[in-house]
C-alpha cells in the first residue's frame, strides 16, 4: 500500500505535466500564474512552489471526488498512475478496478450485516486464505460531489494511516465510475451500540472493569487520530467495534475494541487553533455544544463525544435520551405503554401495543430541535459517584463540559482510564488473597497445590 507521502508528488506531477501542456509559450504571457515545480525538482522551497504543489494536490483530490461525468476513470486513473511509478513497493496500489474485486474476494452470497447513511456493509471472504471481511459498498450514482469528495476523503485516510490495534484498518479497495469498495477486517463481536442494546433489554450493566476496557480502547484509538491532526466527528458506540468476543456474555474481556467509519473524519488544518471546523455533521445525541450552536469547533468536539460514549457505557443510555430532554413526556408515555390510554389493560389492548410499537416509540423520542437545546445548555442527568464510582463520574462529567477548553484531551482521559484500570486490578488481588468470610464453626485454608481456599468445617463448635 503506497503512502500518503508516496501518492502525493505523483500527484503534482500529473497535475505539472498537465499545466505544462495549457501554459503558454512565455511566462510573460502568463505573469499572474505562479510556475509548478515538479516532483523530482531540487530546487529550494519557496512559498511560490509549496502553493503550486498544494494545489496540485488539491486538484487530484477533487478530480477523484467529482461527479461521475468527469470521473469515468478517476479511480482507476489515479491507481495506474501509483502502479507505474512505485513498482518496487510490495502493496498494491489502491484502490484497484473493481473487476479485480470477484477474483479476490468472495461476495457472491454475502448477507449485509449493517446500512449507514450512504453506504452498505456486507460479510465476505478473503479467497486466497478463507479468511472473513467487511465490505463496505458506496453507490455513487446520483450522489452529488460533496458525497463523493466525502467517499475519497474517508478511502484516503484509511489508506495513510499507519495500523493502530485500535483503528480499524483498511485491507483492500476498488472503485469503478459508480461504486466504492472497501475492505476492512470484520468484527465478530458486532458494534458497541448492540451489546448495549441487549444489557439494556437484560436489564444489565457492564461491569466497571469492561466500562474501563472498551473506553480505553476506543480513546486509544481516539488519542491516535488527534494525534496526526484527524478529527473524526462522530465519535458513537455504532462506530465502535468489538472483536472476537461474545458481547451479550458478562464475562467477555472486551480487549479487542477499534474505532471505525472515518466516512466524517477531517484532518485539521490549524492545529493552534480551537476552533478551525464549521460544518455541522455527525448525531445529534452525541454532538458537543459548539458544534451545535455553529460558532466553529476542533478536537475537542471529539472528546465530548467521547464522554457521551462513556456515560452511556455505564448508564446504559444516552445522556440526552427522551428521559433527559424531556422527561414529563417520557413518564406520560411510559403510563401509557403500561396501563393503557385509559389505564384498563386488555388483551385487546396489548396486543394493539406490540403493533404499534414503532410508533410508540417515534412518539417518544425527542426531536432533534429538543436534542440541540438540552446539548446546548448542558441538560442532562450527571453520574453519581455512589452508583458508578467517583473515578467514571467525574471522567465522564469532565468530557461533557460545556466549555471545550476545560475538557481534558483524548490523551488525558486514556490516561485516566488506564489508572482506574490498574486501581481494579490492585482490588482484585487484594481481593483473592484476602480469605473469604467464613461461617461459624469453619476456617479456610489454602491449598498448597492449587491455591484455592480450602473449608475446614467443626462440628462440635456450631
Amino acid at each position: 500500500m503506497a503512502s500518503s507521502s508516496d501518492a502525493r508528488p505523483l500527484r503534482v506531477e500529473r497535475s505539472a505535466r498537465r499545466a505544462t501542456k495549457a501554459a503558454p509559450s512565455s511566462p510573460h504571457d502568463s505573469p499572474n500564474r505562479p510556475p509548478i515545480a515538479s516532483a523530482g525538482s531540487t530546487s529550494c522551497d519557496t512559498t511560490t512552489e509549496r502553493d503550486a504543489r498544494a494545489a496540485g494536490d488539491r486538484d487530484a483530490r477533487v478530480a477523484a471526488a467529482a461527479s461521475r461525468a468527469t470521473t469515468t476513470t478517476s479511480y482507476d486513473d489515479d491507481a495506474r498512475t501509483k502502479k507505474k511509478s512505485s513498482s518496487s513497493s510490495s502493496s498494491p496500489p489502491l484502490p484497484r478496478a473493481m473487476r479485480d474485486l470477484p477474483r479476490l474476494y468472495d461476495i457472491a452470497d454475502a448477507r449485509r450485516i449493517g446500512k449507514g447513511g450512504y453506504a452498505s456493509v456486507f460479510e465476505g471472504a478473503r479467497r486466497a486464505d478463507g479468511v472473513a471481511v467487511a465490505v463496505k459498498r458506496v453507490d455513487t450514482t446520483g450522489h452529488s460531489a460533496k458525497k463523493r469528495e466525502r467517499c475519497a476523503r474517508e478511502l484516503n485516510l484509511c489508506a495513510s494511516l499507519p495500523r493502530h490495534d485500535n483503528v480499524v484498518f483498511l485491507l483492500d479497495a476498488f472503485a469503478s465510475e459508480d461504486a466504492l469498495v472497501m475492505i476492512f477486517p470484520l468484527a465478530r463481536g458486532g458494534d458497541l451500540r448492540g451489546a448495549i442494546r441487549r444489557r439494556r433489554r437484560a436489564r444489565e450493566r457492564f461491569r466497571a472493569r469492561d466500562v474501563w476496557t472498551i473506553f480505553r480502547g476506543v480513546a486509544r484509538g481516539l488519542a491516535h487520530l488527534h494525534a496526526r491532526g484527524i478529527a473524526h466527528r462522530d465519535v458513537k458506540p455504532a462506530n465502535v467495534l468489538l472483536g472476537d468476543c461474545d458481547s451479550s456474555s458478562s464475562s467477555s474481556s472486551f480487549a479487542d475494541v477499534k474505532l471505525a467509519d472515518l466516512g466524517l473524519a477531517v484532518r485539521v488544518p490549524d492545529a493552534d487553533d480551537a476552533r478551525p471546523l464549521r460544518s455541522k455533521v455527525g448525531t445529534p445525541f452525541y454532538l458537543a455544544p459548539e458544534v451545535v450552536r455553529g460558532g466553529g469547533y476542533g478536537l475537542a468536539a471529539d472528546v465530548w463525544s467521547l464522554g457521551c460514549l462513556l456515560y452511556e457505557l455505564a448508564s446504559s443510555r444516552s445522556p440526552f435520551d427522551e428521559k433527559s430532554v424531556d422527561g414529563s413526556r417520557g413518564k406520560e408515555n411510559d403510563a401509557r405503554r403500561s396501563n393503557g390510554a385509559n389505564g384498563d389493560v386488555t388483551t385487546t389492548k396489548e396486543r394493539m401495543r406490540k403493533k404499534k410499537k414503532k410508533k410508540t416509540a417515534a412518539a417518544t423520542a425527542p426531536s432533534v430541535k429538543d436534542v440541540f437545546r438540552a446539548v446546548a445548555e448542558g441538560a442532562y442527568a450527571p453520574l453519581e459517584p455512589e452508583t458508578h464510582g467517583e473515578k467514571l463520574a467525574s471522567l465522564a462529567n469532565a468530557m461533557l463540559d460545556l466549555d471545550a477548553a476545560r475538557r481534558p484531551s483524548a490523551r488525558e482521559a486514556l490516561r485516566r482510564a488506564e489508572d482506574a484500570l490498574r486501581e481494579l486490578e490492585k482490588e482484585e488481588k487484594a481481593a483473592k488473597a484476602a480469605p473469604p468470610e467464613t461461617a461459624r464453626g469453619e476456617t479456610r485454608r489454602p491449598s498448597p497445590r492449587s491455591g484455592r481456599w480450602l473449608v475446614d468445617k467443626h462440628p462440635a463448635a456450631v
